[in-house]
């Protein structure tokens, strides 16, 4: 997150302990889009291989969700947010001709508290 958004709360629950919220600012969301194609012939005849292939997947998705929610953070910043809640991340695999890819999308209320 950058200087200006890293002091907003992000939380997947529906309000903040303690902390009522002040004004509802709207819907924030944002999506990256990840190839899956990790599993090549080479791979799968090592075992080695394959699981280097899948951890270099796995930080590829751990990317891509910080990039939605840093994204975001940004638009709710925008508003004048000072927390985005209610917020959920889904993974939507899409199958394709050239490669499958998997969808990373995430949503939330911004709000100020």
């Amino acid at each position: 997150m950058s200087a200006g958004t890293s002091s907003l709360i992000v939380a997947t629950a529906n309000d903040i302990d303690g902390r009522p919220v002040q004004d509802y600012l709207g819907i924030v969301s944002a999506e990256a889009v990840v190839r899956t194609s990790v599993a090549t012939r080479r791979a799968a005849r090592s075992p080695r291989r394959a699981r280097a292939r899948y951890a270099t997947f796995e930080n590829r998705i751990c990317q891509a969700r910080q990039e939605v929610i840093d994204e975001m953070c940004k638009s709710a910043a925008e508003l004048g947010a000072t927390a985005i809640i209610a917020v959920e991340i889904t993974y939507t695999h899409v199958p394709l001709a050239q490669g499958n890819v998997l969808i990373v999308s995430a949503s939330g209320t911004a709000v100020t508290l």
